[in-house]
């Protein structure tokens, strides 16, 4: 029988774990938004200010995106070799 300790640090432990699994997923679903953000067309009118920078926004939101799933995607396999 486990001690009313181990028990709790169980509960504990198994509870901080959901919470990251959470986190993660809110992560790369963030991640996954902001490349698919980068990556809408962009209109074809004349270069204004405002356009360059909703083109120079566009392409950190696809830098992010990437970077995001290549670490989601990367840390996954990281895992399951465990």
């Amino acid at each position: 029988m486990k001690h009313s300790a181990d028990r709790y640090a169980t509960m504990i432990g198994a509870g901080c774990a959901h919470l990251q699994h959470l986190v993660d997923t809110g992560f790369s679903l963030g991640f996954r938004l902001l490349k698919r953000m980068g990556s809408t067309q962009n209109d074809t009118a004349r270069p204004t200010y405002i356009h360059t920078a909703k083109r120079g926004g566009k392409a950190v939101c696809t830098f992010l995106g990437t970077l995001g799933e290549s670490f989601y995607s990367t840390y996954e396999e990281l895992k399951k070799q465990k």
